[in-house]
């Protein structure tokens, strides 16, 4: 059995007003290109059918967002929306980056600010209940950013065939050509390993032509009424394997880069960190260890409130491998446990911070993330999650693990607990706290693995006003543990 701890019993908690935020856990929550009932955001909906997808099937200067429109429009409308932007997106494809540079240098970013502009007011003005973060580019600190950008930081190709024609002819890759670009990428990863890379120079292209005039865009999309303004939002491009430190190194050399304006010039002499309001980030809390806590901390305390920042937030966890290797759920549940905890810790609101599941619907059933936070919902339901001070419940267990306790406002306690290392088990053999009900709660107990989901028996004791749930189980590194106590 592989997977994580979890616990929740139904109690007499009494909690304080004042400790409970106006939200609940599922507006913390988002999905990756489809939509879930206990997440209240979708990430990348349009994905395809933005930037380059609008040139592609339009015709003469009048844009075709109806591609776009329609793809949204398939999320239900009470929920928020992460967009990609288009443009540069990836970094991946050598054809899409050289297109994009040729067409800013064409007409100085006039078509690219202009086709922002208008497909940012066509999903305002088709959805005005929505809140749209648009995100300009992904991993755009990756190799493949530096591999793709390189060859234009000494280019001074000037640019006087339109683009926009070979853009429209680009087909998507099919198995052979994404395979030679994956090997002819690897190789040059290796060779870039064994040189310094100068992060400053492939910051100037990324804002200078990318984020720069794209948010220009949007900041002049907002100008058209408060209506607008409050809807519409600027994302940072993600920031890969944020939990390094020369990764964060390299988004602080980013977020105060001055910028110069070549194709934006309303935003000369700004920071990057005065104009983005969301800062993203890859893959934190699906690390093991502490180490991810602390750089959350460090970022939250570093540039939340600076400039324009008004959130920090992490647009993948989870991920393919983790997924297809049945812990897809295990990983989704320990995920929501640690960034609750420290947003509760922090005093975070979901404007503030946010997750979203990537792959959450990959693997085996009965092991998808999906399937985890089905049944957490169910046994939560739509409620917060508050975090309690230890001692209020004591854990019978041995071996190295990581717990986090919550109450929440449907007077329910809830216990997320799981292996510290990657390589070590720890053996759970129950809790104690006290209980104030006079009957012996019902108790069940179900394992999240790599088989799917199994139920247990657990032992309980209620002597004098202590409630004692036991288990026998030894637990991998990867296992999950959902126990539900309700007082019959």
């Amino acid at each position: 059995m592989k997977g994580i701890l979890i616990l929740l019993l139904s109690m007499a908690v009494s909690v304080p007003c004042s400790e409970i935020p106006q939200t609940t856990w599922e507006d913390y929550l988002s999905t990756q290109d489809g939509e879930a009932e206990w997440a209240n955001t979708v990430r990348g909906m349009s994905r395809g059918n933005s930037g380059w997808g609008v040139l592609r099937v339009s015709t003469g200067k009048t844009f075709n967002f109806q591609p776009l429109l329609q793809s949204v429009d398939q999320v239900t409308s009470t929920k928020d929306l992460i967009l990609p932007v288009g443009g540069l997106g990836s970094g991946r494809r050598v054809d899409i980056v050289d297109n994009y540079m040729r067409l800013i240098r064409y007409d100085n970013g006039e078509r690219w600010r202009r086709l922002v502009f208008e497909q940012t007011t066509a999903v305002a003005n088709r959805f005005p209940q929505r809140q749209v973060y648009w995100q300009i580019g992904n991993e755009i600190n990756s190799w493949h950013y530096l591999e793709t950008l390189e060859p234009w930081l000494d280019s001074d190709e000037v640019v006087t065939r339109d683009p926009v024609e070979d853009i429209r002819l680009m087909e998507k890759e099919d198995e052979a050509e994404r395979t030679q670009r994956k090997a002819k990428h690897e190789k040059f990863r290796r060779k870039s390993k064994r040189r310094e890379r100068n992060s400053l120079d492939e910051i100037s292209l990324y804002v200078e032509y990318f984020l720069a005039p794209t948010a220009q865009a949007l900041i002049n999309a907002r100008k058209q009424g408060p209506a607008y303004d409050s809807r519409i939002k600027i994302v940072l491009g993600t920031i890969a394997n944020s939990r390094s430190e020369k990764a964060r190194i390299w988004l602080d050399t980013l977020l105060n880069y001055r910028i110069r304006g070549d194709y934006s010039s309303q935003l000369a002499g700004r920071k990057v960190s005065e104009v983005v309001d969301i800062i993203a980030l890859h893959y934190m809390a699906s690390s093991w260890g502490p180490q991810w806590r602390t750089a959350m901390r460090d970022l939250y305390g570093k540039w939340l409130g600076k400039g324009s920042i008004r959130g920090i937030w992490v647009t993948e966890e989870i991920g393919r491998k983790r997924a297809v290797a049945g812990v897809g759920g295990a990983t989704a549940i320990s995920v929501l446990s640690r960034y609750m905890d420290l947003w509760n810790e922090l005093g975070i609101d979901p404007s503030q911070g946010r997750v979203n599941f990537w792959g959450w619907n990959m693997g085996d059933t009965g092991t998808q993330g999906s399937d985890a936070m089905q049944t957490f919902s169910g046994l939560v339901g739509d409620t917060q999650l508050i975090s309690m001070a230890e001692g209020e419940v004591t854990l019978q267990s041995t071996g190295g693990y990581e717990s986090h306790i919550f109450k929440t406002s449907n007077e329910k306690l809830l216990i997320v607990a799981y292996a510290s290392e990657k390589q070590g088990g720890f053996r759970f053999r129950g809790f104690k706290t006290k209980w104030n009900g006079e009957k012996e709660p019902l108790v069940e107990v179900i394992v999240f693995g790599q088989q799917g989901q199994t139920r247990l028996e657990p032992e309980l004791t209620l002597n004098n006003g202590m409630l004692t749930v036991s288990t026998k189980d030894k637990l991998t590194s990867r296992d999950v543990i959902l126990v539900i106590v309700d007082r019959a």
